[in-house]
C-alpha cells in the first residue's frame, strides 16, 4: 500500500493590531482631532506545516506563503471604504513599515483617516528580502478561512480622535519536502487539522480491478448532531497515464482538529467512469470516524496509510481499515428505507435476518447513521435519551439495556389524542419517569455521583413503536437497536426539582405511581424500579456514551423506560397518578 510521510504544524496565530505607537517625529501625523489613526502590531508564533501534493485536497495551501527565520520588517495593506480602496490597491498595496526589532508598525500619514467605516482587504506580512512571511486569509468558509477565527475582509469603524485596536489572524507553512500524497495537520490558535485521505478500487462482474470513480461529502459531527459540511461533492481523478492505463489519485482532506475528540461523518458515492462504464450511482460508504481513527494510520517514523474502499465483485478483499461496515454489502441502503418507514409511519424489516452477525456495535453504527438521516430530513434539536429494557428481565434477548435518541419533535402536550392505527405502526405506552440532567456529564460516573449531576425529575410516558414488517416473527434486541431503540412520541409532565425532594427527605426511587386505564388500576409500583434506581439510570447512560466518545449535556432528558413494561390495553384514556411529582394523560382512539 502506497505510504505517506510527513508532518504538517501550523502552530501560529498572527494578531495584528490597530492601535496607538509612540509618535515618529517625521511621521506626518497632524494628531487632528477630527481624524482616527490607524497603526498595526503583531502577536507572532510560528507555524510549522508539511506539504501535501498538489494532487491532494488540500492544494489550497499553495495560497499560504512558506515560515520563514527571517524577522518581520514591513506589512502591506489594503484598505477600502464603501467598496472604493482608500489605502492601497490591488496593484500596489500600501506598504508600512514596522519599529525596528517589534511587531507593530510606525506611525503612517495615509492612515490618519476621516472618521468612518473601513474594510480591510489585505493584509500580508514581509521580510526584509522583500519574500511575503505571513497572509491573512480571506473569504468566510474558505478552504484557509477555516482555520481562523476571523478571516478578511474585517470591517473597522473609526470615530474622531480614535487610535483603533483591531485583530487579524495570518497563516504561514513549513514545507518540509513532504512525498506524494503526504500527510498533514495543522495547529491554529491551539486547534489543529488532520489530512485523511481515501483511495478506491472498483471490481466488475469478472472481478477485475479499476481506479473508482467516486465523489465525497464530509460534515462534522459531535455527541450525535450533524454539524456543518466540510466538503461537498469533491471528485476522484481517474486519469489515463502515459502507459494507456487507468491511473488515480487519493482524495485528500484536511480535518479540524481541536481539543478532545473530533469527528466526522462521511459519505462516499459511487461514480460512473471512463474505466469501467456505468453503474448505480449510490452511497457505498457512510459513517462517522474520528481523530484517533486517522492517529490510528500513523505508522512508526510518521508514516501513514490512507483508507482503501474496494467496491464490486472484488473477492474476499476488505476495505483496510474497515471503517464503514463493508462486511455488510447493502446495509447502507436500509438507512433510507428505515428514515422513509419512519416519516411515513410504515413498516419496515428486521436486519438480522439478513444480516445475522450484525454484532451490538454494529447496531449501533446503523443507529448513528439512521438518526443522521433523520436530521439531514429535518429532525434537528436532540432533546435527550430514552433507555430500553430496564426492567430484570429483559425482551428479545438483549443482555442489558439500550438506549436511543429523543428529539425535541417527538414530545406531544401532556393530556394529547393520539391514534393507535395512524400515529403508530406497533405502539406502546410505558409509564416513565424523566430525568433532566443539571450540568454536562462527559465520563462515566457513578450512581452516587449522579445525584450531583441531576436537576429534577418529572412523570413521562414514552410511545415505543416497534415498527417491523408482519413477517418478521422473529425480533432481535440488535433490530430494536438500529431503529434508533423504537423511539416514537413522548410526553412529560410537570419538573420536579430534586434538591426539594431531598430537603423533604424523600427518596426518588421510592414514590409511587398509580397507572390508570378509563379509571381502572392496570399499574402500581414504585419509580425507580427500572435500571434500580434513577441514578443507576444516568450512570448506565454516561457508561454507554462515554465508551463512543458521547457525553450527556446539561438540559437533557433521559426517559428510564417502562415500568413494569407495555401497559398497552386499546384505546381509552391513561392517566399517571406520581403522587407529588403530579400526573399525566393521554386519550389513544383507534
Amino acid at each position: 500500500m502506497k505510504k505517506i510521510n510527513s508532518n504538517l504544524y501550523l502552530l501560529a496565530i498572527f494578531a495584528f493590531l490597530f492601535t496607538s505607537c509612540s509618535k515618529d517625529e517625521n511621521s506626518g501625523l497632524t494628531d487632528d482631532p477630527t481624524k482616527a489613526q490607524l497603526s498595526f502590531g503583531a502577536i507572532l508564533n510560528d507555524i510549522e506545516s508539511g506539504r501535501a501534493s498538489e494532487k491532494s485536497h488540500t492544494s489550497f495551501l499553495d495560497e499560504v506563503p512558506e515560515c520563514s527565520d527571517e524577522a518581520a520588517a514591513y506589512v502591506e495593506i489594503i484598505l477600502s471604504r464603501n467598496g472604493v480602496n482608500v489605502v492601497g490597491s490591488e496593484a500596489t498595496p500600501h506598504r508600512v513599515n514596522l519599529a525596528a526589532g517589534q511587531i507593530f508598525t510606525v506611525e503612517d500619514a495615509a492612515l490618519e483617516l476621516e472618521p468612518d467605516n473601513y474594510s480591510l482587504e489585505y493584509f500580508a506580512v514581509y521580510g526584509a528580502s522583500g519574500e511575503m512571511i505571513w497572509l491573512a486569509p480571506y473569504g468566510n468558509g474558505g478552504n484557509l478561512s477555516q482555520f481562523v477565527d476571523t478571516a478578511l475582509p474585517i470591517s473597522i469603524d473609526l470615530g474622531a480622535g480614535v487610535k483603533k485596536y483591531v485583530e487579524v489572524d495570518v497563516l504561514c507553512y513549513d514545507d518540509r519536502g513532504v512525498n506524494e500524497y503526504g500527510y498533514l495537520f495543522f495547529d491554529v490558535d491551539q486547534n489543529r487539522a488532520m489530512e485523511f485521505c481515501i483511495f478506491g478500487n472498483f471490481c466488475d462482474d469478472t472481478g477485475r480491478h479499476y481506479p473508482a470513480q467516486y465523489s465525497v461529502d464530509v460534515w462534522s459531527y459531535a455527541n450525535g448532531i450533524l454539524g456543518d459540511q466540510l466538503y461537498e461533492d469533491v471528485y476522484s481523478d481517474v486519469y489515463l497515464n502515459n502507459d494507456g492505463d487507468y491511473a488515480a489519485s487519493p482524495v485528500c482532506f484536511a480535518l479540524p482538529d481541536t481539543e478532545g475528540m473530533d469527528e466526522y461523518y462521511f459519505e462516499i458515492t459511487i461514480r460512473n467512469s471512463d474505466a469501467y462504464g456505468d453503474v448505480d450511482e449510490r452511497v457505498i460508504r457512510a459513517g462517522v470516524i474520528n481523530d484517533d481513527d486517522v492517529r490510528d494510520l500513523m505508522g512508526d517514523n510518521d508514516d501513514v496509510d490512507y483508507y482503501h474502499f474496494r467496491e464490486g465483485n472484488c473477492g474476499d478483499m476488505e476495505d483496510f481499515p474497515n471503517f464503514f461496515n463493508s462486511e455488510y454489502p447493502g446495509l447502507f441502503a436500509f438507512v433510507d428505507d428505515y428514515a422513509d418507514s419512519f416519516f411515513n409511519i410504515e413498516p419496515f424489516p428486521a436486519l438480522t435476518p439478513i444480516y445475522p452477525s450484525l454484532t451490538i456495535e454494529d447496531a449501533y453504527d446503523f443507529q448513528v447513521l439512521l438518526n443522521i438521516e433523520l436530521q439531514q430530513r429535518g429532525l434537528e434539536e436532540i432533546s435527550g435519551y430514552k433507555l430500553g429494557f430496564t426492567a430484570d428481565m429483559k425482551p428479545f434477548g438483549a443482555p442489558k439495556p439500550i438506549y436511543g435518541r429523543l428529539y425535541s419533535s417527538f414530545e406531544v402536550p401532556n393530556g394529547t389524542t393520539l391514534s393507535i392505527s395512524e400515529d403508530f405502526i406497533r405502539g406502546s405506552v410505558g409509564y416513565e419517569v424523566a430525568i433532566i440532567i443539571g450540568k454536562d456529564i462527559r465520563t462515566a460516573i457513578s450512581p452516587e455521583e449522579a445525584k450531583d449531576a441531576v436537576k429534577a425529575i418529572a412523570p413521562a410516558f414514552e410511545f415505543a413503536d416497534f415498527a417491523f414488517n408482519p413477517n418478521n416473527e422473529v425480533i432481535d434486541f440488535r433490530d430494536i437497536i438500529a431503529t434508533n431503540s423504537a423511539a416514537r412520541t413522548y410526553i412529560l409532565g410537570e419538573e420536579t426539582l430534586l434538591e426539594n425532594l431531598l430537603d423533604q427527605g424523600i427518596n426518588p426511587n421510592q414514590i409511587e405511581v398509580t397507572g390508570t386505564l378509563d379509571g381502572n388500576v392496570i399499574l402500581e409500583a414504585a419509580i425507580g424500579l427500572p435500571v434500580d434506581g434513577i441514578f443507576q439510570a444516568v450512570s448506565f447512560l454516561s457508561q454507554e456514551l462515554a465508551s463512543t466518545g458521547s457525553y450527556i449535556k446539561a438540559g437533557d432528558i433521559i426517559l428510564t423506560g417502562a415500568i413494569k413494561g407495555n401497559q398497552l390495553d386499546g384505546p381509552g384514556t391513561y392517566v399517571g397518578d406520581y403522587g407529588i411529582l403530579g400526573s399525566i394523560r393521554v386519550t389513544l382512539v383507534e
